[in-house]
């Protein structure tokens, strides 16, 4: 990835984002997982949702 962004919205399944951290994204402050497929611990400091799971 390498590109800067606030915030980044996971919609595929793609093996590829299974390992995203959040150095893959600088400077990211929130992630939306829509698929379910990122892994929590993979983003400590980060706004972290994941759709269908409580807040």
């Amino acid at each position: 990835m390498g590109q800067g962004a606030d915030a980044a919205i996971v919609q595929a399944d793609h093996a590829m984002y299974r390992t995203l951290t959040k150095e893959s994204i600088p400077e990211i402050r929130t992630l939306l997982d829509g698929r379910g497929i990122t892994t929590e611990n993979n983003w400590a400091g980060v706004r972290y949702h994941v759709v269908g799971r409580a807040l």
